[in-house]
């Protein structure tokens, strides 16, 4: 089993280097695809990435978030029914309004530095 976890994308904010998670992660975490994910950002029921950066890579822009908005969101998807395992639009939930509240308490909160690579 992959853990949503794993390969973390580190960057250098304020002269540290912290952890972040790109939305293939958090597709992982919640067992959607980033497509979905995608989707939901557009339509509304789910909040924008609170850190951006461009890329190198031909797609240019990637959305990015950190471990404590990632693990909020698997604790209100588990609240919420929507990791249940049953079929569950998420519409019909407070999923939407609970990660929105989630992203906007953790929008200006800078993940720990990392302070040792070894």
């Amino acid at each position: 089993m992959v853990r949503w976890d794993e390969d973390p994308i580190y960057k250098k904010i304020t002269g540290y280097y912290r952890e972040f998670f790109a939305t293939s992660h958090l597709a992982t975490a919640l067992g959607r695809s980033p497509k979905t994910l995608y989707k939901w950002e557009t339509i509304g029921l789910f909040p924008g990435a609170t850190w951006i950066y461009n890329s190198e890579s031909k797609n240019g822009r990637r959305r990015l978030y950190t471990r404590r908005q990632i693990e909020g969101v698997i604790a209100i998807a588990y609240e919420e029914g929507v990791l249940s395992g049953t079929k569950r639009f998420i519409s019909h939930t407070n999923f939407p309004d609970r990660c929105k509240e989630l992203f906007k308490h953790t929008r200006g909160v800078l993940p720990e530095p990392i302070h040792d690579w070894s």
